[in-house]
C-alpha cells in the first residue's frame, strides 16, 4: 500500500500519551488510550496489506507470519534480554521467578492471559512488572492468528459480504466489551474478545471504499475532530473508568476519523506528516517496548538505594535507546535478507529458544538481591497475610453480597459494623478479636475498590454505588448496631495510587473529582450519624514503598525495623484530609492511628518478626491489630453502651501534631 506519513504521525499521537501516563503525569490521566489508537492503526494497515494481496493473488499465510516475525521479534528480543539482565540484579527470588514466567508468556504471545490471571489483591504489583505492557502485543498477535485465516476462508466472498461479516464481528465484540466492563472488568481489559472490535474498526476502514469525504473542508474538520477526541480522552479519562467499553469509542472513532480524513495535503495531514511526528511514529514500537522496563527498573534501583527516578531524564533516555533500537535493530531486521521470508518457523524457532532459555534461567537462578538472611523471613511470611474472612465476606460487582446477608463474627447479633472498601476487611477481623472480650461481634460490609459514593451517580466501580446505598440504608435501620466504623483508602481516591508516583506524591485526580469524593465521604458519615449510630471515621494509615516480597528483604535498621515511607512523606500525603477535619459531621469520632506505625522520621513496615502489611497498601491482621487497639483505646468506656439521639456520641478530632491515643 502507498506510504502515508500521517499514519506515522498518528502513531506519535498514540505513544506519547502512553509514556507520559506511565511516567505518572496527571495531565495525561487517560494516556492509556494510546494503546487503543495503536489497535485501530494496526487493524487498518494489516488488513489493507492482506486485502491488497488477496486482490493481486499474492496472498500467503507463511509470508505474512514471516513479516510479523521480522517486524516484532528483533526489538522485542532486545528488550527481553536487557530486562532479564536487569531483573537478575534487582529482583528478589519470588519476583524473579514471576518475571521468568512473564518472559515465557511474552514469547508465546500469551502475556495478556498471564497478567489477567494475576489480577487481584494478592498479585504482584503492576508497577513492578517489567513486561506488563506486552499484553497489548499478545492481543494483536492472537488477533492475527485468527484474522488472516478468516480472510482466507472468506476469499470468495464479495467485498460487500466481507464488510458485513467484519461488521458482525465488530458488533459482537463491542457488545461483549460493554457487558464485560460491568461484569468482568479485568478480563475485559486484558483479553482479545472484548478488544477485537478496536482492531476490526481499522479493518473495516481498510475494506470499505469511499469513506474519505470529497470536500476538503469536511476532511479537515473530520481530522481535527479525530485529534481532539484522542486528546480529550488522553487528558480527561482516568483509570477508574470501566474500560474498554463504550468509553473507548471516543479514542477509537477519533483514530478512525484521522485515518479516513487526514489525507496528505490537508491541514491535519500536513501537521501529522511533519518530520518530527513522523520520526517519533517510526520509533513508536521501540518507544513502547523500552519505556516501561526503563521506568520499572529505575524504580527498583531506587528501592535498593539508588537515585530517585527522574522521569524527564528517563523519558529522554527512552527516546535515545529507542532511536538506537529502531535504527540498528528494527530497520535492518525488516530486510528479508536478514530473516528470510521462508521458512518463518526458523525465525520463530531461534528467538523462541533464546527467550525460553532466559525465562528458565530467571525462574531457577538466585537473585543478586536475595537478602533474606538479614531478616526473619519465615516470621514475615507468617504475618504478611490477609483476613480469613476476605474471600468469603468481601464483595464486588453487580452481584454483590446483600447487606442483610453480611458476615458477622465472631458471634451473632453484632453491635458493631465496619463499612468501606477493601481496607475495612483486615480491620474488621482484628476489631472482632479485640471486641470478643467485651462480648461484642462485628457486621462486615466491604466492597472492592469502592470509593465514597453516597449521593454520587457515577465515578467508581461497577455495583459500588448500589451497594453503598443498600448498605447505608440497612445500617441505618439496624437497631442492634450501635457503632459503625467507616474506613476507606481515602487518599488514593483523592489523589491517586501512590505506587504510580512514589517517591513523589501522586496528583492524578482533578479538583472537581476530589470535591465529589470528599462530599460523598462526609455524606456517608452524616447519614450514619443521623440514624443514632456512634460513627467512627478511621483515617487511612501509611502505605509502603514497594510490594511485600521486596519489603520483606529490605535490610532492617539498627532497631530491627524494616522502614517504610518517610514520616514527612506521609504527613504531606495526609495533609489535605487533616486540614478538613472540622468539616466532619458533629459527633463523629475521628481515629488517626498514624503514631502506631510512625515516629518523627519514618513509618514502620515491620516490628521484630511481625510484618504489618500483606501488599503495598493493605495492612495485615497484625498491622490492623494496632489500629483496632487504637480504636478500643479511644472509645473504651463507651463499648457496649447504646447510643441515643438524646445522648450524642463524643467527638475526638486530631491535629497533625497530636495524634496519639
Amino acid at each position: 500500500m502507498q506510504y502515508r506519513p500521517e499514519i506515522d504521525g498518528l502513531r506519535a499521537l498514540a505513544v506519547i500519551p502512553v509514556i507520559f501516563y506511565h511516567a505518572g503525569y496527571g495531565a495525561m490521566s487517560g494516556g492509556f488510550v494510546g494503546v487503543d489508537v495503536f489497535f485501530v492503526i494496526s487493524g487498518y494497515l494489516i488488513t489493507s496489506i492482506l486485502v491488497r494481496e488477496m486482490d493481486t493473488g499474492t496472498y500467503s499465510i507463511s509470508r505474512f507470519y514471516a513479516r510479523r516475525a521480522r517486524r516484532l521479534m528483533p526489538a522485542l528480543m532486545a528488550v527481553c534480554l536487557a530486562s532479564a539482565i536487569a531483573a537478575t540484579l534487582l529482583m528478589p527470588p519470588d519476583a524473579l521467578a514471576a518475571f521468568g514466567r512473564s518472559l515465557l508468556a511474552t514469547l508465546l504471545f500469551t502475556s495478556n492471559i498471564l497478567f489477567w490471571s494475576e489480577t487481584g489483591y494478592f498479585a504482584p504489583a503492576a508497577d513492578f512488572k517489567p513486561l506488563l505492557h506486552t499484553w497489548s502485543l499478545a492481543i494483536e498477535e492472537q488477533f492475527y492468528i485468527v484474522f488472516p485465516l478468516a480472510l482466507l476462508l472468506q476469499k470468495k466472498l464479495s467485498r460487500r459480504h466481507l464488510i458485513l461479516v467484519m461488521a458482525a464481528g465488530w458488533l459482537i465484540s463491542f457488545i461483549l466489551a460493554g457487558w464485560a466492563s460491568q461484569n468482568l472488568p479485568n478480563a475485559n481489559f486484558y483479553l482479545l474478545p472484548s478488544r477485537a472490535w478496536e482492531l476490526l474498526t481499522g479493518s473495516l476502514i481498510a475494506v470499505t471504499p469511499g469513506l474519505t469525504p470529497k470536500r476538503a473542508v469536511m476532511r479537515s474538520a473530520g481530522a481535527i475532530l479525530g485529534v481532539v477526541a484522542i486528546l480529550v480522552s488522553s487528558v480527561f479519562y482516568t483509570s477508574q473508568l470501566p474500560f474498554p467499553g463504550p468509553y473507548a469509542l471516543l479514542p477509537v472513532l477519533g483514530t478512525a476519523l484521522i485515518i479516513i480524513c487526514a489525507v496528505e495535503g490537508g491541514v491535519m495531514g500536513r501537521l501529522l506528516g511533519w518530520r518530527g511526528f513522523v520520526l517519533v511514529g517510526k520509533m513508536s514500537y521501540s518507544l513502547y517496548l523500552w519505556h516501561w522496563p526503563i521506568f520499572v527498573f529505575a524504580t527498583l534501583w531506587f528501592f535498593w538505594g539508588g537515585p530517585e527516578p527522574n522521569y524527564p531524564l528517563l523519558i529522554a533516555l527512552t527516546f535515545v535507546i529507542s532511536w538506537v533500537s529502531w535504527k540498528y535493530i528494527e530497520t535492518p531486521f525488516r530486510s528479508a535478507q536478514i530473516i528470510p521470508a521462508r521458512p518463518p518457523l526458523l525465525s520463530f524457532g531461534g528467538t523462541s529458544a533464546l527467550v525460553a532459555s532466559l525465562a528458565l534461567a530467571c525462574v531457577v537462578m538466585p537473585s543478586s538481591f536475595d537478602r533474606s538472611g538479614s531478616v526473619d523471613l519465615a516470621g514475615f511470611e507468617a504475618t504478611a497475610i490477609y483476613s480469613p474472612y476476605r474471600n468469603t465476606c468481601h464483595t464486588r460487582g453487580h452481584n454483590y453480597r446483600a447487606p442483610e446477608n453480611a458476615c458477622t463474627y465472631p458471634g451473632e447479633n453484632p453491635g458493631w459494623a465496619v463499612f468501606g472498601d477493601s481496607h475495612t476487611v483486615e480491620f474488621g477481623y482484628a476489631l472482632s478479636v479485640a471486641l470478643d472480650e467485651y462480648g461484642e461481634s462485628v457486621s462486615h460490609h466491604s466492597f472492592s475498590g469502592c470509593q465514597p459514593m453516597a449521593g454520587r451517580e457515577s465515578g467508581s466501580r461497577v455495583g459500588c454505588r448500589e451497594w453503598t446505598e443498600d448498605s447505608l440504608d440497612y445500617l441505618a435501620a439496624a437497631d442492634d448496631i450501635h457503632t459503625v466504623v467507616v474506613a476507606y483508602r481515602l487518599n488514593a481516591y483523592l489523589f491517586g495510587d501512590h505506587a504510580a508516583a512514589y517517591p513523589k506524591l501522586p496528583d492524578f485526580v482533578r479538583e472537581t473529582r476530589q470535591a465529589e469524593v470528599w462530599k460523598a465521604y462526609l455524606t456517608t458519615l452524616e447519614r450514619l450519624s443521623q440514624s443514632d449510630k456512634r460513627v467512627i471515621a478511621l483515617l487511612q494509615v501509611p502505605e509502603i514503598p514497594a510490594p511485600v516480597e521486596y519489603m520483606m528483604r529490605r535490610t532492617p535498621n539498627a532497631d530491627g525495623v524494616v522502614e517504610g515511607v518517610p514520616r514527612s512523606w506521609w504527613d504531606e500525603r495526609q495533609a489535605w484530609v487533616l486540614s478538613r477535619l472540622d468539616e466532619m459531621p458533629d459527633g463523629v469520632i475521628v481515629i488517626d492511628a498514624v503514631n502506631e506505625f510512625c515516629d518523627g522520621d519514618v513509618c514502620r513496615a515491620s516490628d521484630g518478626n511481625t510484618f504489618f502489611y500483606f501488599d503495598q497498601n493493605h495492612l495485615s491482621p497484625a498491622g490492623q491489630t494496632l489500629v483496632a487497639e487504637a480504636v478500643i483505646g479511644a472509645v473504651d468506656g463507651l463499648i457496649g453502651r447504646e447510643v441515643t439521639s438524646q445522648s450524642a456520641p463524643p467527638t475526638v478530632k486530631t491535629e497533625p501534631t497530636a495524634r496519639t491515643w
